[in-house]
């Protein structure tokens, strides 16, 4: 492990030194309070590392570790401070002990690092409170040490990192962790984490803490959503556009997890935002759909799974910053959430409008939607035929609920008689996890596109001068003829043309 400044790392290591044994001189008494495990690569940020009876015995010593020459020497290293700005309490440079270093200014380099950066009491009440919790004795160790000063140094030098976290419930992983991404991962949530967010919450949103083993993670310097002309000065626009970012990210792992393979869990916290060097936790986002999931039903991705799920992400990586894509993702995980029925058809119908919509035309969505679906899912004249039929049956279902029809059993989707909404639920869940697969799917939505763009120009020829109404089984089969005209003409094999097979 490396740092940015030895001087800083070593004055920091001896005030931290010279802070525990005064604090075991007055009778320092360790209080159990959270469960923290010590993992020098994931430490928690402070405000999980914070227990208030040890908060207390520490502020109570301040004083006396101000006093310190190791204090003084670490406050002038910090802010340079000079002699004519130091208050009564700084020492003469003279009278302190060079702790094995010179005592020269830090380097140039650093000068407009730190001019901004003002070392506060404050810090080092916290700097201890998390030590005394991981360490739980107050003897030295320089694992820990170096692990929380990685923390502190990346605050020094600018660095403003947050993690935020999004505990899944019902949810299980058979790893520990699994890395999706640079600064993403799902891992387990410990109960402290667990206890710190509801703390900071009021009431007990997580309920049955039990059912929540693992969280998203993600981790974000919020320097990097500031704009240029904001360098200087931290905006609340800046902070959105973060948590924005963050939410996104949430939502479209939710949705892909879903998508990956069967399975049912829940998130009821959106978002929670905690600082890496903190006293408290902020942005919570609650999921205002409280989906209650029976007890022998949740997800469980498999160990053999993760390396394909992860596979998925990366791939879906290319197509989720487009508004379409994410506007479909987030209603998918919408329909999946809320308890009524009536609420998932609509949700899952703006999904596919989102995908399939054409937004200069309007018209005949319905007959688009399933025309586009079943050519990107299907490749037979039959199963293209099929899927355009359950779309359209779908998009006619809920035109009658917007226009407040009731839903009458069996539900007449497609050629198929529907009894229950469960079993309606899970067929379009079969064929918008198939949709999206073939949108991540670069090579296959390539050969689409020709396509899509015949079935906008049947679609468009129905307009003028008089409509045509041609049934979507017409266009269907006008479609495959002239993709089966411009075979013959390129000289293509038989039956290959765009992935479609007549």
């Amino acid at each position: 492990m490396t740092f940015k400044n030895a001087e800083l790392y070593v004055g920091m290591k001896e005030l931290a030194r010279k802070a525990l044994t005064i604090l075991d001189r007055s009778g320092f008494e360790y209080v159990e309070d959270l469960n923290i495990e010590v993992d020098i690569n994931n430490i928690p940020p402070i405000s999980f590392l914070r227990n208030d009876k040890i908060s207390g015995q520490i502020s109570s010593k301040i004083e006396a570790i101000e006093q310190t020459r190791e204090f003084t020497y670490t406050c002038n290293l910090i802010n340079k401070i000079s002699l004519s700005q130091a208050d009564s309490k700084t020492k003469k440079l003279d009278d302190i002990q060079p702790l094995g270093l010179d005592m020269d200014a830090p380097p140039a380099e650093v000068e407009n690092a730190l001019s901004k950066q003002e070392f506060k009491w404050t810090d080092l009440p916290y700097f201890l409170n998390a030590y005394c919790n991981l360490k739980k004795d107050l003897e030295f160790d320089e694992t820990i040490f170096k692990g929380l000063y990685k923390r502190f140094e990346e605050k020094l030098y600018g660095k403003n990192h947050i993690m935020a976290l999004c505990p899944l419930k019902k949810f299980y992983l058979e790893t520990d962790e699994l890395v999706l991404d640079d600064g993403i991962k799902i891992r387990r949530i410990s109960q402290g984490e667990l206890s710190i967010i509801n703390k900071w919450m009021s009431g007990n949103t997580l309920k049955k803490r039990d059912d929540i083993q693992f969280t998203l993670e993600y981790r974000y310097d919020e320097n990097e959503f500031r704009k240029p002309q904001d360098a200087d000065e931290w905006t609340y626009s800046a902070h959105q556009n973060a948590t924005a970012s963050c939410e996104k990210r949430f939502i479209e792992i939710v949705a892909l997890l879903r998508l990956f393979k069967d399975g049912d869990f829940h998130n009821p916290l959106e978002n929670f935002q905690v600082p890496f060097w903190a006293n408290a936790g902020q942005g919570i986002h609650y999921n205002l759909c409280d989906r209650r999931i029976p007890e022998d039903r949740n997800y469980i991705l498999k160990r053999e799974e993760a390396e394909g799920f992860t596979e998925f992400y990366r791939k879906s990586l290319r197509f989720t910053d487009g508004r379409r894509m994410f506007i479909a993702l987030e209603r998918f995980n919408l329909a999946y959430e809320k308890k009524r029925f009536v609420d998932n058809i609509i949700d899952y119908v703006i999904a596919l409008e989102a995908l399939f919509g054409k937004k200069e035309n309007k018209n005949r969505l319905g007959m688009r939607i399933g025309l586009k679906s079943g050519f990107l899912v299907g490749d037979s004249k039959e199963k293209i035929t099929e899927i355009y039929k359950f779309m359209r049956g779908v998009y006619k279902l809920r035109s009658s609920i917007v226009h407040g029809g009731e839903i009458t059993i069996p539900m007449k989707i497609g050629e198929e008689d529907y009894y229950s909404d469960y079993q309606l639920r899970s067929d379009i869940i079969k064929i918008f996890r198939k949709i999206i697969t073939s949108f991540f799917d670069e090579e296959r939505l390539r050969d689409k596109e020709e396509i899509f763009t015949i079935i906008e120009e049947e679609l468009k020829s129905e307009e003028k001068p008089i409509p045509k109404n041609k049934s979507g089984e017409e266009i269907i089969e006008s479609v495959l003829d002239k993709v089966e005209r411009k075979r013959k003409r390129l000289g293509q094999p038989e039956h290959e043309s765009a992935g479609v097979l007549k």
